[in-house]
């Protein structure tokens, strides 16, 4: 159940980080007629984002034993699948993320652009999770739920820090060690979704299909920043 725990907590981090970088931007742009399209827009994507995952995870759980099994292998397939997209997608942005986040800012410069722009940024994470704790058909809802309130409330806790107590330079790497953390999950949802579908046993099939996923998504990740390290090092040289 920890896992949940973290899974909420990194994916409510990042839409609170993006809904953060929103803000000050807007504040520093003197544009707070904004901000509140912003608050709106993030908790209806929280609240949509909640109903979401407890509607689908309570129909999941009435499915009979065969048709469950599918279904669960099926959405640890997902989880995979939209971590990879997740890793493709960071790596075709060549500027920094919270640039990203700005320009886009800078698009919808209306209250219902910011208010949609704030909307599915909450919103994406929440079906990111929800595709995770679809995962957990055999758990106990109740705990299943309850992790995941606490791995958000620690995760607003942790992006006010982020913007109060720390330096906003370190998002970039901040994206970069979530992004870490979403692969190793993604590498797990991976290997036990094709072990429901396939005749494998065994932990050695495990590993060799989480190293299957993990190592092609950690060379896509970190291949700008290792390619950026070694031209620096060999300015220094």
């Amino acid at each position: 159940m920890w896992d949940i725990l973290l899974l909420s907590f990194r994916e409510s981090f990042e839409a609170w980080l993006v809904i953060g970088i929103i803000i000050t931007y807007l504040k520093n742009k003197k544009c707070n007629n904004f901000v509140r399209s912003v608050y709106f827009g993030a908790v209806s994507g929280f609240v949509f984002s909640i109903l979401l995952g407890v509607g689908i995870f309570n129909e999941a759980r009435s499915l009979g034993g065969v048709g469950k099994e599918i279904f669960e292998g099926s959405m640890m397939l997902l989880a995979a699948g939209l971590v990879a997209y997740f890793i493709v997608w960071m790596n075709k942005q060549n500027q920094n993320i919270a640039c990203l986040i700005k320009n886009q800012v800078e698009e919808k410069n209306t209250n219902l652009g910011i208010f949609v722009l704030s909307f599915f940024s909450v919103l994406r994470e929440g079906v990111e999770l929800t595709a995770f704790v679809l995962t957990k058909l055999e758990s106990n809802p109740l705990a299943v739920l309850l992790f995941t309130l606490v791995g958000v409330a620690l995760s607003i806790l942790a992006t006010i820090f982020i913007f109060y107590a720390a330096s906003h330079y370190m998002i970039k790497y901040i994206f970069k060690f979530l992004g870490a953390l979403l692969i190793y999950f993604g590498a797990e949802m991976f290997s036990e979704g094709i072990m429901k579908f396939l005749p494998l046993t065994g932990e050695e099939w495990e590993m060799i299909l989480a190293l299957v996923f993990a190592l092609p998504a950690i060379y896509i990740f970190f291949k700008n920043d290792i390619l950026d390290w070694y031209q620096k090092g060999k300015l220094v040289k």
